[in-house]
């Protein structure tokens, strides 16, 4: 059970260097890393899935107060990377250009993380890494209670 103790932190470990380059690049367009998940969420439900996203949708995907989320969706359409559409009883909110350009900026230098972390990891390793990740995965969502 030692070697498990010594998985997980590592794991702990990775999540939090990975987490600090996302808030590095972040910051360089003046968001925080809260402010981010965001604009992602909604770029990607916009976007990716050709969906409306509304603030309780926010409210619920992060588990989030209703004024919590207001002031951070609040502070995005402030700074211009988010905007309402008032097009029904609840206006929904849609990522802008200015938005868009932070995402694709990040997730476009995303691409030298992914570079740096597997530097020195040949293609079959990191396959056999992605398999026994999806498989920690999987037994941690089995209820076991």
């Amino acid at each position: 059970m030692e070697k498990a103790k010594d998985i997980l932190f590592y794991i702990k470990e990775l999540d939090k260097k990975i987490r600090e380059d996302l808030d590095k690049r972040l910051s360089l367009h003046d968001l925080t890393s809260q402010q981010g998940r965001i604009l992602f969420y909604v770029y990607h439900h916009n976007v990716d899935l050709s969906s409306e996203v509304h603030q309780i949708d926010i409210e619920q995907h992060f588990a989030l107060s209703k004024s919590t989320v207001s002031g951070l969706v609040k502070r995005l359409i402030k700074n211009g990377f988010l905007k309402k559409i008032h097009k029904g009883r609840y206006p929904s909110i849609e990522t802008t250009d200015k938005g868009k350009a932070v995402i694709e900026d990040v997730q476009s230098k995303r691409e030298i993380t992914i570079n740096k972390l597997f530097k020195n990891i040949d293609k079959e390793k990191q396959k056999s890494i992605e398999e026994n990740l999806k498989l920690l995965i999987k037994n941690m969502e089995e209820d076991h209670l």
